[in-house]
C-alpha cells in the first residue's frame, strides 16, 4: 500500500473532490442531483462551522515521462553530433555537441534557427582551416538524421495523435491489414497533402482526408525544410538500449495477464533463481512493470523465452517471446549484414502478426506495428549501434543538475563551475581546452581570449553574478520602483513577463511581503495604471523553503494575492510537485441521536475504479471511524444500495449490521423541491 496516502482533505483539493463527486453520481445515472459547488465544499468543509469531515486517498504519482502528469516539467533538447564517427566514439559525451534546451519554447520552435544554420551550411559552406592540409578549405554539410521519442517524431511529421487511424509515421496503411506496410510517406506527398488541408476548398472533405491520411493542417515543421532531408524516412525509430523495449514493455504487460495463481509463483521462482549479472526482482517486474527502466527490459528479454516456457504458458506466447528475444540480440549487433536485416524484417513481421493474434488489445498500439520498419532504416542508415540516442539523453540530466546546484536562479558563477566539473566541457571554463579521445588538449591563444570574453560566456551561461562569490541561495533586498528586479544578479523580471508571457499560469514565483519571502502560484497579469504592473496568483504555504527544487508543497489557499512586479524576486521553477492524483474519498458528518448521544453518518465512501481491490477503501473507511472515536462518537451508521453486493458484503465482513434486517429500520428522504412543497403548504395538508 506504499502507493497510496489517506490524509485530510485540504481547501486546494475541493475542485478533485467535486469531480469524484460528479464521477459518483453519474455511475448512480444521478448526475442531475447534483447541487453542490467547490464554493459550497469550502465553505461547509473550512468555513467557520464545519459541517463535515472528508479524508481522501491520494495516489503517489511518480511519472518522469511528463506526458501523463503535468506536475513534471519535461524539457526539450538539442544535441548534434558529427556524421561518420566510428562507433567507439559516438556514444561518448565529448562528441555530442549541446547546442540549446528549453521547457516553454516548443521543439520544432528551437530547431527553426538550427536547422536555417545548417541550411546555410549546405548552400554556402564555410571557410575553415585544415592542419593537414596546412590551408584554408570550404566545409559542407547537411542534416543526415534525426533522433527522437516516437511522439515527438510524429509532431515533427505534422501528424495526429494515437486517436487517429492512420498515425504511423512511416507508412499510410490499410486499418485491416496493420500487420503488413502501408505506403511509404514521402515528404513531397505529405507537403500537398497538408497544402490541401490548409487550403480548405468546397470539395474537399478536409476531415476525411486528415482521417484517412493522418495529418494535421497548419504550417509545415522546421524539418520538412532541411535541405537533402526526408522527416519520413531519415527519423529512425526510437531504440533504447539499441533494442525494441517499448514492444518488449506493451508484451509483457499483456503476456503478465495470462498468468494464472500458480504460474505466477513459478515465474517468481524462476526469476530468482537466475544466476546472471543482471539483477532481476520478480515482485518488481510482476507488480511494478509500468516503473521499470530500460535496462530492467533488456535484461528480461534474453531470459524470457525460458522463464514463461518454464512457468507453463501457452506455447504460442513462448514462442512470440522466443522470436522477440532473437530480433533484439539481432538489434544489439555493432554491424548489420544484409541477409541478417533480411531476417530480421521477417521477424519483426512475423512478431507483429502474432501480437495481433495473440493480444488483440495490441492492435491499437503504434510500436508493435511500426517496429515492422526497422530493417528500412536498418538499410538507409545502419546498425541502430550507430544512431541510438543514450548520450545525447544524459545532457537532460546535466541540466537539471545544474538548475538543482543553483538553486533555480539564473545561472551565474556558480551555475558555470557546476557545469564545468560536472560535464567536463573544461574549455569553456579554463580558456579554451576539450577532449579528443583520452587527450586535453589546448586551444590557440586566440580562442582562448575569445572563450573567456563575457559576451561569450553570458551567451552560454546567461547574465554572470556582479559578485563573483555570489551564493546561489543569497536573496536580494526588494526594490520599491522599477521593472529590472534583479539585474546582473539571477533571473531578470522585467516588463517582458507581460508581454512575452515568461511565466506560465500555473507556475510558481516568490515575491516580498510584509518583510518576508511568500509563494503564489501564477494566474494572470495584468497593467494598473502609470505604468505598474502587477502579478495575480494564489497563495501557496512552502514547507522547505531553503530549496526551492527539494520543496514541499503544502496547502494552497483559494485567497487571491495582487504582486506588484518590483516585489517579485525570482521565477520559481519547480520541477517535481510532489502532491499526486485524488483516487478516493470518505465523506462523513456528525449527527445527534436521542439514543446514544453523538454519532457520525458516513454520507461517501467512494475509490474510483481503477484503484479498487488494492485496500484503499479499507484504509479510508478505517481512518474516518478513528476519527470519529477521537471526536466523541458513540456510533456510525450509512446507506448503502442493495444491488451493490460487493459493498454490502464489504461491510459485513467489518462487523456491520444490517439495521433493515434487524430493526425493520427504512430510510426516507424529502428531496429539495418535496422540502419546499411541504414547507409551504400549510395547514390544510395536516
Amino acid at each position: 500500500m506504499e502507493k497510496y496516502t489517506i490524509r485530510r482533505m485540504l481547501p486546494g483539493d475541493c475542485e478533485d473532490i467535486l469531480a469524484a463527486i460528479k464521477e459518483l453520481a453519474t455511475a448512480l445515472k444521478a448526475e442531475d442531483q447534483v447541487m453542490i459547488s467547490e464554493e459550497i465544499i469550502l465553505s461547509d468543509g473550512f468555513g467557520e462551522k464545519r459541517l463535515f469531515d472528508c479524508f481522501v486517498a491520494e495516489y503517489d504519482n511518480d511519472d518522469t515521462s511528463g506526458n501523463k502528469s503535468r506536475k513534471w516539467n519535461p524539457y526539450h533538447l538539442w544535441t548534434v553530433q558529427m556524421a561518420g564517427l566510428p562507433n567507439r566514439y559516438k556514444q561518448q559525451k565529448h562528441y555530442h555537441h549541446f547546442l540549446t534546451v528549453s521547457n516553454k519554447v516548443s521543439i520544432m520552435d528551437i530547431g527553426k534557427p538550427i536547422i536555417d544554420d545548417i541550411n546555410d551550411l549546405c548552400r554556402n559552406g564555410k571557410i575553415m582551416f585544415d592542419v593537414l592540409q596546412g590551408r584554408e578549405v570550404l566545409v559542407t554539410s547537411q542534416l543526415a538524421l534525426v533522433e527522437t521519442d516516437n511522439m515527438m517524431a510524429v509532431s515533427a511529421c505534422k501528424l495526429k495523435g494515437p486517436a487517429a487511424q492512420q498515425n504511423c509515421r512511416i507508412c499510410i496503411y490499410d486499418v485491416k491489414n496493420k500487420d503488413q506496410i502501408g505506403i511509404q510517406r514521402t515528404l513531397q506527398k505529405a507537403e500537398e497533402t497538408i497544402q490541401v488541408l490548409n487550403d480548405e476548398t468546397p470539395h474537399t472533405n478536409v476531415k476525411h482526408l486528415g482521417m484517412s491520411t493522418g495529418y494535421k493542417p497548419g504550417p509545415v515543421t522546421c524539418l520538412f525544410k532541411a535541405d537533402g532531408f526526408d522527416p519520413f524516412s531519415d527519423m529512425p525509430l526510437d531504440l533504447l538500449h539499441n533494442r525494441n523495449l517499448g514492444e518488449v514493455k506493451i508484451l509483457l504487460k499483456h503476456t503478465l495477464k495470462e498468468l494464472n495463481e500458480h504460474q505466477e509463483k513459478m515465474l517468481q521462482v524462476c526469476i530468482e533463481q537466475l544466476d546472471t549479472r543482471e539483477n532481476l526482482h520478480s515482485r518488481s517486474l510482476l507488480k511494478y512493470t509500468d516503473s521499470l527502466q530500460g535496462k530492467d527490459f533488456k535484461n528480461f528479454v534474453k531470459h524470457a523465452p525460458f522463464l514463461f516456457h518454464f512457468c507453463g504458458l501457452n506455447q504460442k506466447i513462448v514462442d512470440l517471446w522466443q522470436k522477440v528475444a532473437e530480433a533484439n540480440a539481432i538489434l544489439g549487433a555493432e554491424s548489420i549484414s544484409e541477409g541478417t536485416n533480411a531476417k530480421l524484417f521477417d521477424l519483426q513481421r512475423t512478431i507483429t502478426k502474432d501480437s495481433f493474434t495473440l493480444f488483440p488489445q495490441t492492435v491499437k498500439t503504434q510500436k508493435i506495428h511500426q517496429n515492422i520498419h526497422t530493417g528500412l532504416f536498418i538499410e538507409r542508415h545502419g546498425a541502430p549501434n550507430g544512431y541510438n540516442t543514450e548520450a545525447g539523453e544524459s545532457w537532460c540530466g546535466l541540466i537539471k543538475n545544474c538548475q538543482f546546484y543553483t538553486n533555480l536562479k539564473a545561472p551565474s558563477h556558480d551555475t558555470a563551475c557546476h557545469f564545468g566539473r560536472l560535464e567536463k566541457i573544461t574549455h569553456i571554463l579554463d580558456g579554451g581546452k576539450w577532449f579528443i579521445g583520452e587527450k586535453l588538449m589546448c586551444a590557440s591563444a586566440a580562442v582562448q581570449r575569445a572563450v573567456d570574453d563575457d559576451v561569450v560566456r553570458n551567451f552560454i551561461f546567461g547574465k554572470s553574478s556582479e559578485n563573483k562569490s555570489l551564493s546561489p541561495t543569497l536573496q536580494l533586498p526588494n526594490r520599491v520602483n522599477g521593472n529590472v528586479i534583479k539585474e546582473k544578479s539571477g533571473i531578470v523580471v522585467y516588463r517582458a513577463v507581460m508581454v512575452d508571457r515568461m511565466i506560465n499560469e500555473g507556475d510558481f514565483f516568490a515575491y516580498h511581503e510584509d518583510q518576508e519571502v511568500k509563494i503564489a502560484e501564477f494566474k494572470s497579469a495584468r497593467r494598473n495604471g502609470n505604468n505598474r504592473d502587477e502579478v495575480l496568483g494564489y497563495k501557496f504555504k512552502i514547507k522547505n523553503c531553503i530549496n526551492m527544487l527539494a520543496c514541499q508543497m503544502g496547502e494552497k489557499t483559494l485567497i487571491s494575492v495582487t504582486v506588484p512586479i518590483c516585489d517579485i524576486i525570482q521565477y520559481v521553477n519547480v520541477v517535481h510537485d510532489c502532491i499526486g492524483a485524488i483516487v478516493g474519498y470518505v465523506l462523513y458528518c456528525t449527527m445527534y441521536s436521542s439514543w446514544v448521544g453523538k454519532k457520525a453518518f458516513m454520507e461517501d465512501l467512494y475509490v474510483k475504479p481503477n484503484h479498487q481491490r488494492n485496500g484503499v477503501g479499507t484504509r479510508l473507511w478505517r481512518t474516518a471511524v478513528k476519527e470519529a472515536l477521537k471526536d466523541g462518537c458513540n456510533q456510525m451508521e450509512w446507506g448503502a444500495y442493495s444491488w451493490n453486493t460487493s459493498a454490502l458484503e464489504f461491510y459485513k465482513r467489518q462487523g456491520a449490521i444490517n439495521m433493515t434486517d434487524i430493526e425493520q429500520f427504512h430510510t426516507y428522504k424529502l428531496t429539495y423541491e418535496s422540502m419546499h412543497t411541504f414547507a409551504n403548504s400549510g395547514e390544510k395538508t395536516e
